[in-house]
């Protein structure tokens, strides 16, 4: 879900009155709100979740979001630097049913922080971040607790935190 056009990329808004074909995306910053409340549009916010390896959390919380906020908000995650998808992050999420197999760990230096509305750090690792990635309009740094190396309880636990803070996140990002 990916708006690019002539008028570079931004937040995505969906036209649900016109033919798909036609207008699937586009970026708002052509359109004054007026004219998108009267079309019926709905605007999509980008969230980007980051921690140090883009290994167990980021891509639960990416699962869950894609999930749980599929149609209100469009998501990725990246690390610090990139790893492999741990095999506990797979195993727990598959346990409720959610398949994060073809999710693939990224570099958050692949990314440009203006193309996202909300960005969250699910380690600690904000201070780490580049400058732009905090600045950005919301920025928590939710100090999730890294499960790599534990039993998996511990992914057990971690998980079910993430799902309560990222249904509040979309609760928050649907308003």
């Amino acid at each position: 879900m990916l708006g690019v056009g002539c008028w570079g990329v931004g937040v995505l808004v969906e036209f649900p009155h016109f033919p798909i074909s036609l207008f699937p995306y586009f970026p708002i910053s052509p359109f004054p709100y007026p004219l998108i409340k009267f079309l019926g549009v709905k605007i999509v916010k980008k969230v980007m979740f980051a921690c140090r390896k883009n290994s167990c959390r980021s891509q639960i919380a990416e699962g869950f979001a894609k999930t749980l906020g599929a149609g209100k908000i469009a998501v990725t995650s990246s690390g610090l630097e990139a790893a492999k998808v741990h095999p506990g992050a797979i195993a727990v999420m598959e346990e409720i049913g959610i398949d994060i197999t073809d999710q693939t760990s990224k570099s958050i230096r692949d990314f440009n922080p203006e193309d996202y509305d909300a960005v969250i750090s699910l380690c600690g690792c904000g201070v780490n971040l580049p400058e732009g990635w905090v600045l950005q309009e919301i920025f928590e740094d939710w100090l999730i607790d890294d499960p790599d190396g534990q039993p998996i309880e511990t992914f057990r636990r971690v998980r079910d935190e993430i799902k309560a803070k990222v249904v509040g996140l979309i609760e928050q990002l649907s308003r």
